[in-house]
């Protein structure tokens, strides 16, 4: 979400799909991907959401396995996109989309 590193891990050696940006190495400022929030905007009107003149994005710091920068961007008082209509058998109801910077997994080796 906040780098130009390829998701396609796929066969990749370990650690090779990394940049200054999603390591945390100082001096290393993110920059959003702007395909990225064109894709968030567009399904929020699809759904009927409601877009703000401006956004907010919050730096949480902690520690996880699976985040070697020690913190995570995210949203949650002023998402691109809130309200609308998405037809669920599993979870209605639901008031907040949010994107993060967090879009990988940990998978443990074995």
């Amino acid at each position: 979400m906040f780098c130009a590193c390829s998701t396609d891990v796929a066969g990749a050696p370990p650690n090779s799909r990394t940049c200054p940006v999603c390591l945390g190495l100082p001096g290393a400022l993110p920059v959003i991907n702007r395909r990225a929030v064109e894709h968030v905007l567009a399904t929020g009107l699809a759904i009927g959401s409601t877009t703000p003149d401006a956004t907010r994005w919050d730096r949480k710091n902690y520690f996880y396995p699976d985040l070697p920068k020690g913190y995570q961007i995210s949203q949650y008082d002023l998402p691109l996109a809130s309200g609308g209509t998405l037809a669920s058998r599993r979870r209605p109801g639901r008031s907040r989309w949010r994107s993060g910077g967090r879009t990988s997994k940990r998978t443990p080796p074995g």
